[in-house]
């Protein structure tokens, strides 16, 4: 598959600016709903740029299906379709961190993979509030806004834990287990969270 990174990267941005960006702190009561429970929030924005994104990423790649996140929710998609190896298979998280999204925060994002035959071939994720976009492809490295990226040294192996700065959401985690884990995080430098992985994994990146 010859996956152009340049025409995804316009693509994401296109689509932001039309669904997302426009009701960012301006959602109204009405425009926000909870899914599993009351920290697992959609947005009107989250349902209908998965739509648009939708629709334009099979256009892109004929007879590619779409696994999205507010779909799965709804039940008409099912994440048994990343089985079929003959089929290219977008997966979406059109707005990454809707709650931060919801709250009139700005760390949210869209997050998009391509996988075929059983594993992701190429990923994009874009910092919407930064107009940011950081993409893989399998075997060529990363890059940000087309730039390639040069990894940061590892902290070495010795590193003392109480040096060590991370992020930790407990809040997904089974109750027996939360107090175990904050215990521990305690013991950091630091232990935050954004609560958004489109912003989580490229400070990782950067070390």
């Amino acid at each position: 598959m010859n996956i152009d990174h340049d025409k995804i990267a316009a693509l994401l941005r296109e689509v932001a600016a039309d669904k997302i960006t426009p009701r960012f702190q301006k959602l109204t009561d009405e425009e926000i709903r909870t899914k599993s429970g009351p920290e697992d929030l959609v947005t009107i924005a989250d349902e209908e740029a998965e739509t648009e994104l939708t629709r334009r990423l099979q256009d892109l790649l004929p007879g590619s299906l779409v696994l999205g996140e507010e779909a799965v929710a709804h039940g008409s998609v099912r994440h048994d379709i990343l089985k079929n190896n003959d089929t290219p298979v977008w997966v979406v998280d059109p707005v990454d961190g809707t709650r931060n999204f919801a709250r009139g925060t700005p760390q949210f994002g869209t997050i998009l993979a391509l996988v075929h035959k059983g594993e992701c071939v190429a990923g994009w994720i874009y910092q919407i509030p930064r107009d940011r976009v950081i993409s893989t492809k399998k075997g060529e490295g990363i890059t940000i806004d087309g730039k390639t990226f040069i990894p940061p040294s590892k902290l070495a192996n010795d590193t003392a834990f109480k040096d060590i700065s991370s992020f930790v959401s407990t809040c997904f985690l089974p109750p027996d287990l939360q107090p175990t884990v904050e215990a521990r995080t305690k013991q950091l430098a630091d232990a935050s969270t954004y609560m958004c992985c489109a912003w989580e994994y490229p400070a990782l990146l950067s070390g």
